[in-house]
């Protein structure tokens, strides 16, 4: 369903949203020259490394133990792809997908980190209390999802007050 529909919107935004100039047509960017400025490349190599890296954290522990051959050859070929990745934004420049030169920018590094720890509070919360009150406390997930209703509604609040406000 994803794919056809990813297609058509892509292939859209390409058509539509592609960098033109409005004054002539001897000015305008061809699809290709469109194309190779996207870093198809970068992405090609990004894309596999994260999903090797979700099914191998997905299965790991579950339908396979940590320490087996298919875990570890997934975590191997996810850091090989990763790595190769780096490697092509290296040599693209700041024409790369995530030109490697913004992450020495103390801005940059410090406001990824205040996401990650953030985040990282913030999905431990979402996720360990339901279960803290089915188990601890003995109420059914229906009761636990009731429980939990006050804190979801008011981080709805603050995201969109938030959002509204450009912080």
């Amino acid at each position: 369903m994803n794919l056809p529909l990813g297609a058509i919107t892509g292939l859209l935004q390409l058509l539509i949203h592609s960098p033109v100039k409005k004054e002539s047509s001897a000015g305008r960017k061809s699809i290709q020259k469109t194309l190779q400025s996207l870093d198809l490349f970068g992405f090609i190599t990004f894309a596999p490394a994260v999903i090797i890296c979700l099914i191998a954290m997905e299965w790991g522990g579950t339908t396979y133990a940590w320490g087996s051959p298919t875990i570890i050859g997934l975590l191997c070929g996810s850091l090989v792809a990763f790595a190769i990745f780096l490697v092509i934004q290296y040599y693209r420049g700041n024409a790369a997908m995530v030109p490697l030169g913004i992450l020495s920018q103390r801005v940059v590094y410090c406001g990824f980190l205040t996401v990650v720890f953030q985040l990282g509070g913030l999905s431990v919360l979402s996720y360990y209390t339901p279960v803290w009150f089915q188990v601890v406390k003995g109420v059914t997930p229906l009761h636990s999802g009731l429980f939990i209703l006050p804190t979801v509604i008011s981080q709805i609040i603050c995201a969109g007050v938030s959002g509204m406000l450009g912080i």
